[in-house]
Order: C-alpha cells, then sequence, then structure tokens
C-alpha cells in the first residue's frame, strides 16, 4: 500500500509538473510570434527569430541528448537532476521575453526578445528530454508509463485549456508583460513538486552511452521513429490554428474577447475525453484510437473551412466537435516514443534512450517554430499588416481564415496517410519491453511475437547483438 500511494503521488506530481509546463509553454510557444508583433517587431525579423532559434535547437537537442546518456550524477538519479536545473532556467528566460521595455527602439527590442526566446528555447531542451523518459525509471510496466504519461497529458489538457481561456481576457486587460510575468511564475511553482517527490528506479538495465555514430544508426535503423516523426512533423508544422488565434478573434469575429469562446470549444472536449483516454488505452490499442481520431479531426476541419465563420454558432459546433478528436491524438501522441524506443532496442540494441527522446524534444520545438514561420509568412502573403490597432484588408483576414481551419486540415491528412505505414502495436511492445529489461529471454520474445502475428521477425537479427552491455544487467539468450 505503500508503494501504490506513493506511485499515486509521483503521477500527481508528474501531472503537476506537465500543467506547470503548459502555463509558460502558453505564453511562449504558442503566442510568441503574436507577441512580438504586438510590441512592433517587423513580420520579417519575427521569421528570422523563430527560424534561427530553432536552428539552433536542430543542434543543441541531440547534443544534450548524448549528454543526458553519458553524464553521471553522483546522485545515482539520470534524469531528476536536470529537472530540478531546467525549472529555474525556464523561469529566468521566460520572464525575460516579457520584461521587454515597450519604449526601447525596435532594434533593441528585437535583439533583446530574440535571445531571451534562444535562452528560453535551450531551458526546454533541458527539460524536455528528462521529463518524457523519466516514466522509464518509475516502472517497468508498459500500461503503467502510458498511464503516467497520460497523467502529463491530463495536467497539459486542464491547465493548457485555462490558459488559452483566460489568456486573452488577462493580456486585454493587464498587457503582455504583467500577464506573462504572472503566468510564467505559476507555471514555476506548479513544476516544483515533480522535482521533490518523484523518485528514479536506480536498478533499471545497464543502458550504453551513446556516440554519434550511435545516432546516425539508430534513426537509421528504427524505421517506425522514422516513420511517427515525420507525420508529428508534417501534422505539427501545418497545426497553426493557436498561432492565429488571436487573430482569428480580432479581425475576422470581430472582437478579440471571443478568442476565449473559441479556446472554450476546444478546452470542453479535453475535460470531457481526459478521463476516458487513460481507461481506452488498457482496453483497445492506442494506435489505432489515435489514427482514427485523425482522420475524424482532418474531415471536420475540411468542413469548418468550407462553411465558413459567419454563422458563428455553427463554427463552435463545428470546432467542438473537431475538439472532440484532436483532444484524443494530442493525450496520446507523447505516447509512442517509448514503444519506438522499446523497439529501437530490442531491433539493435541500447543506443541511447536520451537520444530518441531528444529527437521528440526537437521535434516539438521545430514544429512550433516552423508552424509560427509558416503562419507568418502566409500572412504576410495575403498583406497582413502589423501592429496591435492595425486596420486588415479583406484579403488578410481571407489568410488568417485559411491558416486557422485549412492548413492545419491538409497537415492531419497528409500525416494520416503516413501512419498507414506504422504497424507497431502495444501487444507488440509489451513482449519487447519484458526482452529489454530481461524478465524473457529473447527466444522467447520472438516466439510469443510469432504467435500473435509479427511479420517482422526476419528484419530482427537473431544473433546477440549487445557486446558491451553487463550480461547480469541485460538478460539475452542467445
Amino acid at each position: 500500500m505503500k508503494k501504490e500511494n506513493g506511485l499515486n503521488l509521483e503521477k500527481l506530481s508528474y501531472c503537476l509538473y506537465f500543467a506547470g509546463q503548459i502555463c509558460i509553454y502558453c505564453m511562449v510557444g504558442v503566442f510568441i510570434s503574436t507577441y512580438m508583433t504586438d510590441i512592433g517587431i517587423p513580420l520579417a525579423a519575427v521569421g528570422i527569430i523563430l527560424v534561427l532559434a530553432r536552428v539552433w535547437d536542430a543542434i543543441n537537442d541531440p547534443l544534450f541528448g548524448i549528454v543526458v546518456d553519458k553524464f553521471k550524477w553522483k546522485s545515482g538519479d539520470k534524469y531528476l537532476p536536470w529537472i530540478r536545473l531546467a525549472t529555474g532556467l525556464i523561469l529566468a528566460s521566460s520572464i525575460a521575453i516579457f520584461i521587454c521595455p515597450d519604449s526601447a527602439p525596435v532594434g533593441i527590442k528585437t535583439v533583446w526578445v530574440g535571445i531571451a526566446y534562444v535562452c528560453w528555447g535551450m531551458s526546454y531542451t533541458i527539460c524536455d528530454i528528462p521529463i518524457y523518459a523519466l516514466p522509464t525509471r518509475m516502472t517497468d510496466d508498459t500500461k503503467e508509463r502510458s498511464m503516467i504519461i497520460s497523467f502529463g497529458r491530463i495536467g497539459c489538457t486542464v491547465t493548457g485549456g485555462l490558459i488559452t481561456l483566460l489568456l486573452p481576457i488577462l493580456r486585454k486587460n493587464f498587457g503582455w508583460s504583467t500577464t506573462g510575468v504572472v503566468i510564467c511564475v505559476i507555471g514555476a511553482l506548479l513544476m516544483l513538486p515533480a522535482s521533490i517527490n518523484i523518485k528514479e528506479n536506480k536498478t533499471e538495465i545497464n543502458h550504453q552511452t551513446s556516440s554519434l555514430r550511435d545516432i546516425v544508426s539508430g534513426v537509421k535503423n528504427n524505421k517506425y521513429l522514422i516513420i511517427f516523426y515525420c507525420a508529428f512533423l508534417i501534422n505539427g508544422c501545418l497545426n497553426i490554428t493557436n498561432a492565429t488565434t488571436l487573430y482569428f478573434a480580432r479581425y475576422c469575429l470581430g472582437d478579440e474577447a471571443k478568442a476565449s469562446i473559441t479556446s472554450l470549444c476546444t478546452m470542453i472536449p479535453s475535460y470531457l475525453i481526459m478521463v476516458i483516454v487513460p481507461v481506452a488505452i488498457r482496453k483497445f490499442d492506442k494506435f489505432k484510437i489515435f489514427h482514427v481520431c485523425m482522420i475524424a479531426s482532418t474531415l471536420l476541419g475540411l468542413v469548418r473551412f468550407a462553411v465558413g465563420y459567419e454563422n458563428e454558432i455553427l463554427l463552435y459546433v463545428l470546432m467542438f466537435a473537431q475538439g472532440i478528436f484532436l483532444s484524443i491524438t494530442m493525450m496520446l501522441t507523447f505516447m509512442f516514443t517509448p514503444d519506438i524506443v522499446e523497439y529501437g532496442v530490442f531491433k539493435n540494441g541500447p543506443t541511447g534512450s536520451g537520444v530518441m527522446y531528444s529527437i521528440q524534444s526537437f521535434s516539438g520545438k521545430l514544429t512550433s517554430a516552423i508552424g509560427g514561420s509558416l503562419c507568418v509568412a502566409l500572412l504576410g502573403i495575403f498583406g497582413f499588416k502589423t501592429g496591435e490597432n492595425a486596420v486588415q484588408s479583406a484579403n488578410a483576414i481571407r489568410g488568417i481564415w485559411v491558416c486557422s481551419a485549412l492548413v492545419p486540415a491538409i497537415g492531419s491528412g497528409l500525416s494520416a496517410l503516413i501512419l498507414l505505414a506504422y504497424k507497431l502495436r502495444d501487444k507488440n511492445v509489451q513482449i519487447m519491453a519484458e526482452a529489454n529489461s530481461g524478465r524473457i529471454t529473447r527466444e522467447e520474445a520472438c516466439e510469443r511475437l510469432q504467435e500473435i502475428g509479427w511479420t517482422e521477425l526476419d528484419q530482427i537479427k537473431e544473433d546477440e547483438f549487445i557486446t558491451e552491455v553487463d550480461k547480469s544487467n541485460y538478460k539475452i539468450a542467445q
């Protein structure tokens, strides 16, 4: 009972961490382009800042993945020290963004926000890889891992919905600076319990450290990593609805406060399904749920664009319906990386889990940056004018609608097509995880995979592929 209660406290702390993280992410990651254009930074400069920040992320994410795999903390913990360090760095860099003097020259504001935003991205690199990998150090049970991750997604869903609902109102009444600083401080406070209450299991298998060669080999030979994250990147880069939230309410619906109503249309479905998803993934294969919901979201997005936004009641109904399926896919998305890592270990041997999670972290930030830059570029093509009180042309308003409804639907549709090639399922992963942890031999795993119809055994090396790992910790039959 004591162990069960301890795990429940850890789940709650894990949930709160993501609740705090999403507070800060909503302020910076989602609304950064709106903030920069509102304080007068030119569109071209905004696009350059977003692209350069993520180019740097392209470098530091994989490098940090190697650092996580190789660095040994005296405490024996692998991920928690990084999480503690990142919490303070995220708070400091986020506040730096929003205390930029509004009266400063455009050049100074551009440099100020640009540097602070790059530091913010680096802070997220330090926390993203460890926090998503942490469940693998909390339990060896793959279903339990999914449950822990689902608690994190619930934290994101509940808090993210509240923040997107309240942020337009708070920003309108208190301005960007006050709103940004207060929300970021609240977020950091919510992230703290994870550093105190979560305990790492230090008896896990002894993984190899990773080199540049490991990264290349791991990516090249893990086809499901490539398939899933190709789909992830396309969907994320074209999902620019959130980047246009305030623009859409301000110029298409005629009142910025209506952004709270559109946010409710996705927030309420999130609250309705967040309890259902943890139950559903225990009974059904999570990928099948994920794929069906992505297709449904695509179809509803296309219908919403065709119908238009003039009839606001119909608009809200369609957004609510689409929000149900979007909420499910959002909760499930980050449950697939542990599966992909287990497949990679079973197929190729340990190549560094930190590196795999760095790809997840990098992909998430890259989609945010490209999506923001794409949104800015498209709005520029349609003739969008910067400045909070700027008057937009009919063509610019049309461009906002295209970015808000059509472009995301195209992205999810393309992703659904790519994911037809993703064949990894829960029952396969559980067997692989048991072999990877040493609970069953590799030979037994192959027999069980064959019994359930796994068609890729010929692609899995039958010979002994681990030579440098302590055999007493990592049991694999020859």
